[in-house]
Parts: C-alpha cells; sequence; structure tokens
C-alpha cells in the first residue's frame, strides 16, 4: 500500500469528524442545540455531511492522480463548499428554554431582607442619602 492509500483510508474513516467540522462552521451554536434535541438524527446528518466531504476529495484526487499536500488542500475546499450548503438547508432550532422573567427591584430587596442581609441594604441607602445631601444644588 502507497501511502497516499493509506491516507485515503484515514480520511474516509474519520468521516464522521469531518461531518462535524462542517455542520460546526455551518451552524455554529446551532449544532449543540439539535445534537442535544436529537441525538442520532444530528450524528447521521454529521455521517452523511463527512462523507459528502470525504468521498469527492478521494475521488478527485484519484482522478487526477493529485499528490498528499494538494489532496488536503482539495478536502479542506470540499470542507468549505458542503458547510456552506449544509448552512443553506439548515432548519432554525428553537432555543430549550425561554429567558427567565424579569425580577423586579422590589422583589430583589424583598429576597435580600429574607436572607438576613438586609443591613447592608440600610447602609447603602444612607450613603446614597448623604450623596445627595452633598451634592449642590
Amino acid at each position: 500500500m502507497d501511502a497516499i492509500q493509506i491516507i485515503y483510508i484515514i480520511v474516509l474513516l474519520s468521516s464522521l469528524a469531518f461531518g462535524l467540522e462542517a455542520l460546526l462552521l455551518a451552524g455554529g451554536g446551532k449544532l449543540m442545540v439539535f445534537y442535544r434535541k436529537k441525538r442520532a438524527r444530528a450524528l447521521s446528518f454529521a455521517a452523511l455531511a463527512g462523507l459528502a466531504t470525504t468521498v469527492p476529495a478521494v475521488l478527485t484526487s484519484v482522478l487526477f492522480a493529485l499528490s498528499p499536500i494538494y489532496f488536503g488542500l482539495i478536502l479542506f475546499a470540499y470542507l468549505i463548499v458542503v458547510s456552506l450548503i449544509a448552512s443553506a438547508v439548515w432548519k432554525p432550532v428553537k432555543a430549550l428554554a425561554p429567558a427567565p422573567p424579569e425580577i423586579s427591584e422590589h422583589e430583589i430587596v424583598k429576597t435580600i431582607e429574607k436572607s438576613g442581609f438586609g443591613g447592608l441594604l440600610k447602609k447603602d441607602k444612607r450613603r446614597k442619602r448623604a450623596k445627595r445631601q452633598a451634592a449642590p444644588g
């Protein structure tokens, strides 16, 4: 076996990693949400993207008898193309949890007083009064 054939085998076996990289380039943080919701579908989508990246790169390299350095460049080019295609067909994923509701200042003060740190609030109020009285106007 030649060295290039060993490289082809290694690249084809690691096509899932290339697929995950293409999906990360395509979706960014959306991939993690998609993986958390539908793990099997995300991995199968990554495997398909990986095969769509590695198989054409290997076929192009074999067809044109390219050296390993050009094979790496072709692989990188196909990775970018697959990530662009994946970003074009990527469906938006909804957020996992809604944002927490806004908490009013009164509720915050109430919670602090319940926890036993109400004395700190009183000191802060005294400082604000002193600053207001000292300020001209």
